[in-house]
């Protein structure tokens, strides 16, 4: 019995440090890694990712001088000399929901109006409605700030330089690792979650060298490897939705729902189709399936919800007055009064999760 005991515990001892042998060496990407692919996954994702946007576009134009909160928080951040003449605010409407995304728009900005609608209308409306604003940053900021493409705070993602779908979808995921996150059991974000990171220990390398250099420092954290498992985990998922969307169209299955319903045989068909695609980005996909597989089992019923409508909304941040910042008294509280006149249920993050700011979106690593 005590050679048992004994022997059982040099196991364990063994394991420990085989774990934290493997731990203490910096995490490699996949050769090649998915990063070096991202011009063609940015046409796949277009091509794969239906629109939801409204011909003409349904718009709802911001009295000029009045922006919500958050959008003057990053005016003050910036260091950009706030005014009440220099930044456009709209609500958009798509046709998935019944409530608006409030988009601001600074007049000199490298990405425009219609850009912009387009990118957001094709984001999965499960991911969608969890952000709060789109900022579209000056050029002068974006020339300040050279390399860096987008930034993520306050359930809000600010874009500097351009609003590629790609980008978009790594930034949003970092409001779902907050704000889904903040609604669990253990109010923590989702990449700090025991689960994720049981996916993340089971492979040997990480999505794209941007995770890897993300990890390469003592104490970091999961955050831009969660984002990007989940950026290339939307190839995946968008991809078999779309083939299972082209055969639907000429294909009734038994049950009547058409083949791209869930559980028939197309559908099944088509996720094996689908993860074939991972393959053409890289050869070596399968050394970091768990994380793509992980993120699909944790996160792909919120992001394509049954019906695919919207369940909630994180409204928009109070208004405020441009230049002053302070509240518009007349319009506190309307954004919350928008959900509430549509009966879409406010989302509500943690106040930790609206507090958290990732790291900047650097295309430069």
């Amino acid at each position: 019995m005590h050679r048992y005991i004994f022997a059982l515990g040099s196991v364990l001892c063994l394991f420990l440090l085989l774990v934290q042998a493997t731990q203490s060496n910096p995490p490699q990407a996949i050769d090649p890694p998915y990063n070096a692919f991202e011009a063609l996954q940015e046409h796949d994702l277009f091509h794969d990712l239906p629109s939801h946007q409204k011909f003409p576009p349904d718009i709802r134009v911001w009295p000029q001088g009045i922006v919500p909160d958050v959008c003057h928080h990053f005016l003050k951040d910036g260091r950009i000399t706030p005014n009440a003449t220099n930044m456009e605010v709209r609500d958009v409407y798509y046709t998935d929901c019944d409530a608006p995304w409030t988009i601001c728009r600074y007049k000199d900005s490298l990405i425009s109006w219609n850009k912009a609608m387009v990118i957001l209308g094709k984001i999965p409306v499960g991911m969608r409605q969890h952000v709060a604003h789109v900022i579209l940053a000056p050029e002068s900021y974006a020339k300040k700030n050279r390399g860096i493409v987008a930034a993520t705070m306050e359930a809000s993602t600010a874009f500097l330089s351009a609003m590629d779908i790609g980008v978009a979808v790594h930034e949003f995921n970092h409001i779902l690792d907050a704000v889904i996150g903040s609604h669990q059991p253990q109010s923590k974000l989702i990449s700090e979650s025991p689960e994720w990171n049981w996916y993340y220990q089971r492979d040997s390398k990480v999505p794209t060298s941007y995770a890897a250099s993300s990890l390469s420092h003592k104490g970091s954290k999961l955050v831009e490897e969660f984002a990007d498992s989940g950026r290339w985990a939307m190839s995946n998922m968008a991809r078999a939705r779309s083939l299972s969307r082209n055969k639907s169209s000429s294909t009734i299955s038994r049950d009547g729902n058409g083949s791209g319903s869930e559980g028939s045989p197309f559908f099944l068909q088509n996720r094996t189709m689908a993860a074939n695609q991972l393959a053409v980005y890289s050869a070596n996909w399968t050394e970091c399936r768990n994380q793509i597989g992980g993120y699909r089992l944790l996160l792909e019923g919120r992001i394509f919800p049954p019906g695919g409508r919207c369940t909630g909304k994180t409204p928009t941040s109070d208004a405020v007055n441009a230049t002053t910042g302070e509240r518009v008294h007349s319009m506190v509280g309307a954004g919350k009064h928008k959900l509430r006149s549509v009966g879409v249920p406010e989302i509500i993050p943690a106040d930790w999760a609206m507090n958290i700011r990732f790291p900047p979106y650097n295309a430069s690593i």
